[in-house]
């Protein structure tokens, strides 16, 4: 009878180990699960940072594109600014120099004719 009851007393504690393992079965489970989840979030967030790093490097290389053309056009700009900004300043030089080359070749003209005429005066008073 005795060992009947150290039976039945083993019997409780081996269902109550049981219950524990089960317990702890199931913990493992949702663990498990919850590690899963964690590393498909740890991979779709490593996903995104990769994605975000090559718009990152595409937008470095679109800087850097922008920068040489920025670069390329605004040498030609400046040239061209540049000349536009000459132009009228030297047609005013090139104008006023022909209004002097004009001047003096009008008063040439003049003096030319009046020496000429004086010339022609004297050689007529001379003959006379």
């Amino acid at each position: 009878c005795i060992l009947h009851i150290a039976y039945c007393i083993l019997h409780i504690a081996y269902c109550i180990l049981h219950i524990a393992y089960c317990i702890l079965h199931i913990a493992y489970r949702i663990l498990h699960i919850a590690y899963r989840i964690s590393h498909i979030a740890y991979c779709i967030s490593h996903i995104a940072y990769c994605i975000s790093h090559i718009a990152c490097r595409i937008s470095h290389i679109a800087y850097c594109i922008s920068h040489i053309a920025y670069r390329i056009l605004h040498i030609p700009y400046r040239c061209i600014w540049h000349i536009a900004y000459h132009i009228p300043h030297i047609a005013y030089r090139k104008l006023h120099a022909y209004r002097c080359i004009s001047h003096i070749a009008a008063y040439r003209c003049i003096l030319h004719i009046a020496y000429t005429y004086m010339h022609i005066c004297t050689y007529t008073k001379h003959k006379t």
